[in-house]
């Protein structure tokens, strides 16, 4: 996004280092995406989806808030992997779960939506950037993009069922 690439130089002189690297910081949320999609995907067969998503949304929204409060562009990229990991642990557990407990005759359109919303949140993020990075700074994105994932946690804890397909595998 162009608002957040105009930060890119002041974080570079706060975290100094050059703006270039901050491809760096991309890609470590992008690895950490796919890291958590292939190991917590797994483990959402062994432990449970409700378990593994609530999980990894707390730790996406954790490490969003995080983001904010780097101090250092090593830490920078580690929290950025991190946010990425609880981003794609979560990805395979919601749409495992939504494909359960929709209609068959449904599922491949929900599939496909659910798939959809992964740019859509760049999309509303993007917009959501151009009202708060200049007003707010660019914190106050990855606040609001942190506190929103614990909310929803916490919602999910409370609201959704576990899987049919682990209940029936574990007997429980």
């Amino acid at each position: 996004d162009r608002l957040l690439g105009d930060e890119i130089p002041r974080l570079a002189r706060i975290l100094h280092v050059a703006p270039r690297a901050f491809g760096a910081v991309f890609s470590a949320a992008l690895l950490g995406l796919m890291v958590g999609a292939f190991i917590l995907g797994p483990m959402a067969d062994r432990l449970g989806r409700k378990r593994i998503l609530v999980a990894s949304t707390l730790i996406f929204g954790i490490f969003t808030i995080a983001t904010a409060l780097a101090t250092s562009f090593t830490s920078l990229l580690a929290i950025r992997f991190f946010a990425g990991v609880g981003l794609g642990g979560a990805m395979p557990s919601f749409i495992s779960l939504a494909s359960e407990y929709v209609p068959h005759r449904l599922r491949t359109l929900l599939v496909t939506v659910l798939w959809a919303g992964f740019p859509f949140g760049g999309v509303v993020g993007g917009l959501l950037a151009s009202v708060l990075i200049p007003a707010a700074g660019w914190q106050s994105l990855f606040y609001i993009g942190g506190i929103t994932p614990l909310a929803v946690a916490a919602a999910l804890t409370v609201a959704l069922p576990e899987s049919l397909g682990f209940l029936v595998a574990t007997n429980a």
